[in-house]
């Protein structure tokens, strides 16, 4: 801007004077267009700012601040317990509580071997006691594996007999032959069981389980054996109206059911592993196609989309699942995670003037309602008191309106949710989700997290850590029908080596207990 003299503004004629405050006023107005230039280029400078800073967070999230599995942490895993832990001090000392029961080894009343022994010399004078009275006699028992394990050979002799009319007739099941008792000598049902059980209970290689039997046992099956007494296992559970298709039509009919996902690499491609579960029961379902986990892969599963009407889906914040008609219960845990990490990118969100404190208020909030409903639970009460209720809610809106403040939206309104700020995003959907995220505290059959389908999941992440992805989709598909089979088992009490060892007699087990 050029400068003015003032002292010869008294003497300029009109003219002049026009021709100043035309120049003054471009001048003003280049002025004017830098700076909405210069505003422009900071907002878009901001943005890609608190992208970068998002997709920093992101790459350096953990266990604590995202949906990431404690395993993907490396390194960088937190010292236990973190600073940031929701444990809290109870006060009681290590070890076991008082009542608890215990699980020590009790003496038997008929051990396999009885050894006696006597003292040789007195420990006084050293004279014999060869032909001493015994006193008293102290039974000290040890539990150990037999020194030589070694197979139970059964010899099945089947009878041919030749009836008087000619025909010839031999021995079969009904004459007392067990199922699959055909060829000339073969490994039994028990270590059949063992094999699978050591596959798909322990995550062992094929070939690792067969050394693993070779060394405790005696017996000395090859890895194909092996993978074929699984994939047999397998598709004894697949069969039409049997194990699978039985917790299918039970899941379908809970009154909550818990959902999840994840990945699992199959054939040199990623295939999606998809849960349904409740206390009750566990089916896992692997899906390949398009590689993709959407509707196709819980559709598949059949359970989600025959829910009976008014069954809650406990689920974490996932588009597909809100597409299915149900009631639905957001995981608590998750958003916990996720307003953890707004308050470690923000360290001031702890404080009341905070620029993001309402998430700090939020995951306080959300902690203490969770402590306060188990606490109803314990005390037997079947719902919280509407006017507490109704004051939790008041405070659940008062903390977003508080969100809304700190984060008000740009002259222009806010940009698509993939350019918006982490915090507002999760604000929006908190709002957006209300009643999915209170859900457990107005219907307490519904618990705060989805940590039961996370469970479930879990040996899906184990089995590919310790043994690696899987060569075949038909492979995957044995894993999870038999994951299935021993979970479900385990809720319902039944051992493992029990129901596999049914299982390849020909008696699959079908549970029938309820499903909530």
């Amino acid at each position: 801007m050029l400068p003015v003299d003032a002292s010869a503004l008294g003497s300029a004629s009109r003219e002049e004077l026009i021709a100043l405050v035309v120049m003054l006023s471009e001048q003003v107005s280049a002025l004017t267009a830098r700076i909405t230039e210069q505003d422009a280029r900071i907002a878009e400078q901001d943005a890609v700012i608190a992208e970068l800073t998002e997709k920093l967070a992101a790459a350096t999230a953990t266990s604590r601040t995202s949906s990431k599995p404690p395993s993907s942490d490396g390194l960088r895993k937190p010292p236990t317990p973190a600073p940031t832990s929701r444990r809290t001090k109870t006060g009681r000392k290590p070890g076991g509580q008082l009542g608890h029961d215990g699980a020590a080894l009790a003496q038997v009343a008929d051990p396999d071997d009885v050894i006696d022994h006597r003292p040789r010399a007195c420990s006084g004078c050293a004279a014999s006691l060869a032909d001493a009275v015994v006193t008293s006699i102290a039974a000290r028992q040890v539990a150990d594996l037999p020194e030589n394990v070694r197979l139970a050979w059964t010899e099945h002799r089947i009878a041919t007999c030749v009836c008087e009319c000619g025909a010839r007739t031999s021995a079969g099941v009904a004459d007392g032959v067990p199922a699959g008792v055909s060829a000339p000598v073969q490994y039994g049902p028990r270590v059949r069981a063992a094999a699978a059980w050591l596959v798909a209970e322990h995550y062992l290689p094929i070939a690792r389980a067969a050394a693993v039997l070779a060394g405790l046992s005696g017996a000395a099956p090859s890895a194909g054996s092996v993978a074929t007494w699984t994939a047999a296992a397998g598709d004894a559970l697949a069969a039409d109206g049997g194990f699978l298709d039985a917790v299918a039509a039970q899941l379908a009919d809970a009154d909550v059911l818990h959902a999840d996902e994840t990945g699992l690499r199959t054939a040199g491609s990623l295939a999606w592993v998809h849960v349904a579960c409740t206390l009750a029961l566990v089916l896992l379902s692997v899906h390949t196609g398009d590689g993709r986990r959407g509707r196709a892969a819980i559709d598949r599963a059949g359970v989600i989309g025959n829910l009976k009407p008014g069954a809650v889906l406990v689920s974490d914040y996932w588009a597909p699942y809100f597409s299915y008609a149900a009631v639905h219960a957001l995981c608590g845990a998750h958003v916990v995670r996720e307003l953890r990490a707004v308050c470690e990118a923000a360290p001031a969100c702890t404080t009341e003037d905070g620029s993001q404190s309402w998430a700090g208020k939020m995951l306080h909030f959300l902690e203490s309602l969770n402590a306060e409903v188990r606490t109803a639970r314990q005390e037997g009460r079947q719902e919280l008191d509407p006017a507490v209720l109704a004051a939790k809610v008041t405070t659940f809106e008062k903390i977003l309106a508080l969100g809304h403040e700190q984060n008000p939206p740009p002259p222009g309104g806010w940009l698509a949710a993939s350019r918006r700020p982490k915090a507002v995003n999760l604000l929006l959907r908190i709002e957006g989700e209300q009643k999915a995220y209170l859900r457990f505290a107005r219907d307490f059959a519904v618990p705060f997290t989805n940590n039961q389908a996370e469970r479930d999941l879990r040996g899906v992440k184990l089995r590919q850590k310790i043994s690696g992805c899987l060569r075949t989709v038909k492979g995957a598909e044995v894993f999870v029908a038999i994951r299935s089979y021993l979970l479900t088992a385990q809720r319902q009490g039944r051992a493992s080596l029990v129901v596999l060892r049914e299982l390849f007699e020909g008696r699959v087990w079908i549970p029938q207990l309820a499903t909530t």
